[in-house]
């Protein structure tokens, strides 16, 4: 097993081995929780994501996937503000309930079947727009859109906070900012075994 990156330093590092230094320089953090779904991980700002999708890794409950419900969703998000030619570019972590999720659709195990499709699609949905109109407001040197009727923001965390059970809440930071998440040996190759959290 690989050994846990708790650490801002080791954080950093772990990134830029895995998906370049570019990555790590560029990636913004996301942290999104409303009730019992949270996704956490790093995006690229639309103008600086890359023109091929080798960096497109999105964990589900610790477990690497390629489903396509949630390739829509973030596609979907991204797609008013990318460039020509580019594509999105992340390491999203996705957690919620085992019972609300379905893994035994695929042989493999890289699709899932969620209970509640449209309510996962539309959450992924709509916090990584909130979390794209930061970094690009921010970029710009624009206020950021508020969507306080449904969650609040904070742009540049100083850490972690405490969230209720059943509040909503985005929170977006640079990647230089200290985001706790352990790495774990996964059956998907050493680069997604790296990337996954325990």
């Amino acid at each position: 097993a690989f050994p846990s990156a708790q650490t801002e330093k080791q954080q950093l590092q772990r990134l830029a081995k895995i998906c370049g230094g570019g990555f790590a320089e560029q990636a913004a953090a996301i942290d999104a929780v409303d009730g019992d779904f949270h996704l956490s991980g790093w995006l690229v700002p639309p103008e600086h994501c890359r023109h091929q999708g080798d960096i497109q890794h999105f964990f589900v409950n610790g477990r690497m996937m390629r489903d396509k419900l949630l390739s829509h969703a973030v596609r979907q998000a991204y797609e008013k503000y990318l460039p020509n030619e580019r594509v999105p570019t992340f390491v999203l972590y996705f957690e919620l309930p085992a019972e609300e999720v379905d893994v035994n659709v695929h042989p493999a195990k890289h699709e899932v079947r969620f209970h509640r499709q449209r309510q996962v699609h539309d959450f992924i949905l709509t916090r990584i727009e909130q979390a794209l109109n930061q970094l690009v407001a921010t970029e710009n040197g624009q206020p950021a859109m508020s969507h306080q009727h449904s969650y609040s923001s904070h742009e540049r965390s100083s850490g972690p906070s405490r969230t209720p059970v059943g509040a909503r809440q985005v929170r977006v930071f640079w990647v230089r900012e200290k985001h706790p998440g352990r790495c774990c040996q996964m059956p998907h190759g050493p680069i997604k075994a790296m990337l996954a959290r325990s």
